[in-house]
């Protein structure tokens, strides 16, 4: 559960420590969790809107992810002006899959990401720099913001 990336065998995010859908989800929720905590304790030491401010700034940071969701699974301008069907049909997952995990797809993948970069943890579980240009600039925007 730290920030710092490595783990166990020193690849955190890889198959060894996340190896279905359900572990990269409590994965994602073990990122998130240590930062919500201190929203638990701001109103016990009696800093109640403190905690209204954290919490209206991690709401605006988690809706990101649904931003990059979307513009992966609608897929590139790139791959609609080649003619690539990018819907979803029997056998694809559609959208832009290069560069993602292919065991979690788009959405595995995207929520991954944007929730290890607006911790500043930096473990992805796909390319960042093979996402759509919506959908790669909300990781970008997050490591700029956690610095």
């Amino acid at each position: 559960m730290g920030t710092n990336g490595g783990g166990f065998f020193n690849q955190l995010g890889a198959p060894v420590e996340n190896p279905t859908a359900f572990t990269n989800f409590v994965e994602s929720s073990c990122t998130r969790d240590p930062g919500g905590a201190g929203l638990h304790v701001r109103p016990h030491v009696g800093n109640r809107r403190q905690g209204y401010a954290i919490f209206a700034t991690m709401m605006v940071s988690s809706s990101r992810r649904i931003v990059c969701y979307i513009a992966e699974a609608h897929g590139s301008p790139a791959q609609h002006a080649a003619g690539l069907h990018t819907g979803a049909i029997a056998g694809s997952a559609g959208g832009n899959l290069e560069g993602k995990e292919q065991r979690f797809g788009i959405a595995g993948s995207s929520l991954f990401d944007v929730v290890t970069t607006v911790t500043s943890c930096g473990a992805v579980n796909s390319a960042i720099e093979s996402f759509t240009g919506i959908g790669g600039a909300v990781p970008f925007a997050n490591l700029s913001a956690s610095e």
